[in-house]
């Protein structure tokens, strides 16, 4: 009941499910999903559980906008099987890890999940001060707004999406990008 589909006030009607075991369950279509509140300052954490090749994230300080896509304008905490990465010949591991934000930052936790086994997704936001943590371990940390992150923004593919990181009152978002992906135990305490 605390979420729905993005840009939208209803649920999915395909590819998310709730399974046997109460998991959130995300596989091909049914588009991403966000919380019904927005959060400015918080400390969420979420476990997952990744199945082979499959990538997703977690976003944060979404902005909805009509006929835009979640990730033109909210961050993301990424979710990928290292296996995808080697197999492409577009994108490279680094700022694209699990725990990296996506196209922006690298972690400094290597090697950092198992498919098939529970995994805990950390993110704490507070003044803009970003902390991404991985299975109880701090791997990276940054300033939203800082000179670097600016720079950062402009020489990305974000640098075409004006509306990218710029609210400060936002959803928190699952990503349905076409794999199954498990989600468990997810809290939000307010800052």
């Amino acid at each position: 009941e605390h979420w729905r589909s993005y840009n939208l006030d209803t649920l999915p009607t395909q590819g998310w499910y709730i399974d046997v075991e109460k998991n959130l369950v995300v596989e091909s279509g049914g588009g991403d999903l966000v919380t019904k509140r927005k959060f400015e300052n918080f400390d969420l954490k979420i476990d997952f559980q990744l199945s082979a090749l499959s990538n997703s994230g977690i976003f944060y300080r979404v902005l909805e906008k009509n006929d835009t896509a979640i990730w033109c304008n909210a961050i993301e905490y990424q979710l990928l099987d290292p296996k995808v990465l080697e197999n492409s010949k577009d994108l490279p591991l680094q700022k694209h890890a699990t725990g990296d934000v996506y196209d922006l930052y690298s972690s400094s936790y290597e090697n950092p999940i198992s498919i098939g086994t529970w995994n805990q997704a950390r993110i704490v936001i507070l003044n803009n001060y970003v902390e991404h943590w991985l299975n109880g371990k701090l791997i990276l940390e940054y300033k939203l707004e800082s000179d670097e992150w600016v720079d950062l923004v402009g020489k990305s593919k974000f640098r075409n999406y004006p509306n990218f990181s710029k609210t400060t009152v936002g959803n928190i978002g699952l990503q349905e990008h076409g794999s199954v992906v498990k989600f468990r135990n997810l809290k939000i305490k307010e800052l």
